[in-house]
């Protein structure tokens, strides 16, 4: 048999869909409500398609998968111990199956199998692992809009086949509450990965260590604590900024654990921190680094080639940023004189960002979904010499606008992250880069390069 999913489907049209499928043999499910006005039909073919069975020599996960094949959420008030383990794969801990579960069932089959995961109960979190093929695989990690593609919310499984031209099929879970092969509308994907492998090999040869999903710590508190100190000593965490004096004590050491994680991430082939170590673009109307060219150029430090070089420069860049936006506090709401109080243009924390930049790159969802299943910021260093204010926790309008507010302050690492990966592509989200207000630092830049040689004596896990 055969199962496609129909989303967004209006209630008016149910009839005609249920007596199209009826043509070519096919039952239809109830509807069921997505909470938006529109339904989502499961309709069901007498049909098998190539992928349903097993394929010799498939990636070591879709045995997994196949294997789970048929479970189901448990009866109402009931959940199913099965789904709850799969959970165990993720940072989230158990859960009940009525929590979303598809990221849960693709982090268990790539841990099962031995493979790098995001560790996040959010499908999107897929988007920033590994790396994206142009074709689909059997196999591949397969990452789908649900509702308005710009949402945070999504779905994630594995491609086994195509389902004519319009639908491809994946097997995952939480498809209609159980783990199933289905079918789904091709324009609702927005990314098709497979795990990072190791340079030089086959795709057949995995690496065995674990790729950095976004949001999850790479770095431990040794590790922190030796970074915190070389932030302590260095010479920039007693410079006078123009028009902002010294910054707060917090900032520095939390900006430099923050560049630690990042570089490790970077190590390990993290996406988005590839993304910000990419070379200068020569852009000059998206990309920081292009317009800063000859800033950069004065102080010695050049970014046309990728690598930890671009982006350690990138961070001196944002830690002058947040030091102009913000005077280095944490919990900066927004600018009490300005007009933007929706929740996509309320700007939040250190960068004074707003969640209208999330459009810029496909990345910057997926940082936004990792954090908000993993909110590790390390917001107890950034605290340091900071004082807030209710008025600076306020947050304006509502869903995933106010969410990326509160997170913004509430996690600094995930603001500094969304915000480098932002200054790639969207320089004039700040006004202070657009009139070039902020100071390139080469005091900041040897702090951040000592905190590199730190993180390179240390083995990351």
């Amino acid at each position: 048999m055969i199962k496609r999913i129909v989303t967004d489907v209006l209630p008016s049209q149910v009839t005609m869909l249920t007596n199209l499928a009826a043509i070519d043999g096919g039952t239809v499910e109830p509807p069921q409500d997505q909470g938006d006005g529109k339904v989502t039909l499961v309709v069901t073919f007498p049909i098998d398609l190539p992928g349903d069975e097993t394929v010799p020599g498939e990636s070591p996960w879709m045995s997994i998968a196949r294997a789970e094949i048929g479970v189901k959420e448990g009866p109402r008030g009931a959940s199913n111990p099965r789904i709850e383990d799969y959970f165990t794969a993720t940072d989230l801990g158990p859960r009940p199956d009525s929590v979303p579960w598809c990221s849960a069932f693709v982090n268990f089959c790539m841990r099962e199998s031995g493979m790098p995961r995001t560790r996040s109960g959010f499908a999107r979190s897929w988007l920033a692992w590994g790396s994206e093929v142009d074709e689909f695989e059997p196999g591949c990690v397969v990452i789908l809009s649900r509702g308005q593609a710009d949402r945070s919310s999504g779905h994630v499984g594995f491609y086994v086949g195509a389902d004519g031209d319009d639908n491809i099929r994946l097997l995952g879970g939480n498809q209609h509450d159980e783990v199933n092969i289905a079918s789904f509308l091709r324009e609702r994907v927005l990314g098709k990965r497979i795990p990072v492998t190791a340079e030089g090999a086959g795709r057949e040869t995995v690496e065995t260590g674990r790729a950095a999903a976004p949001g999850s710590g790479p770095i431990g508190r040794a590790l922190q604590d030796q970074i915190v100190q070389i932030a302590a000593r260095s010479a920039i965490a007693r410079f006078p900024w123009p028009d902002r004096g010294v910054a707060p004590v917090g900032y520095i050491k939390g900006m430099a654990v923050v560049y630690a994680q990042v570089y490790a991430k970077f190590n390990a082939g993290d996406p988005a921190a590839t993304e910000m170590a990419r070379a200068n673009s020569g852009d000059t109307d998206r990309d920081a680094l292009a317009w800063y060219a000859d800033e950069f150029a004065t102080a010695g430090m050049r970014n046309d080639t990728a690598g930890p070089d671009t982006l350690r420069h990138l961070f001196v860049l944002l830690i002058g940023l947040g030091m102009r936006e913000s005077s280095g506090k944490y919990c900066c709401g927004r600018d009490q004189m300005a007009s933007n109080t929706d929740a996509d243009t309320a700007e939040a924390g250190l960068f004074q960002t707003s969640y209208n930049a999330h459009n810029a790159s496909p990345i910057l969802p997926a940082i936004f979904a990792a954090y908000r299943a993993n909110p590790n910021g390390f917001v107890d260093i950034f605290k340091e010499g900071v004082t807030c204010s209710a008025a600076d926790f306020e947050n304006f309008g509502g869903g995933d606008g106010e969410e990326f507010q509160r997170l913004s302050k509430a996690c600094p690492a995930f603001a500094a992250e969304f915000a480098a990966v932002a200054l790639r592509h969207l320089k004039d989200h700040w006004g202070p880069i657009k009139r070039k207000e902020v100071e390139i630092r080469p005091d900041c830049d040897a702090m951040l390069r000592e905190v590199q040689v730190a993180v390179d004596g240390v083995p990351i896990a």
